[in-house]
């Protein structure tokens, strides 16, 4: 599971620039869903290190990347 989270970091800046762009269009009123999708693609790499740091010790945390995911693509339904 680590793997793929890893490999899904490779096109992480285009999905950086894509969230940033996201806002761009003036009119959306759904602002606080907008924060929480750039956020939820600036937190992906500090979720992948955690779960790089913590998998032998604490095995479950290799999930913690799913996390960003499951709240961006929540944003992204509101926006």
């Amino acid at each position: 599971m680590l793997t793929l989270w890893f490999i899904l970091l490779l096109p992480w800046p285009i999905a950086l620039m894509g969230a940033g762009m996201s806002g761009e269009g003036g009119g959306h009123h759904n602002h606080v869903a907008i924060l929480t999708l750039i956020w939820s693609v600036v937190s992906y790499p500090a979720l992948v290190l955690v779960a790089f740091a913590s998998r032998r010790s604490k095995p479950l945390l290799v999930f913690l990347p799913a996390l960003s995911f499951a709240i961006g693509f929540t944003a992204g339904l509101f926006i």
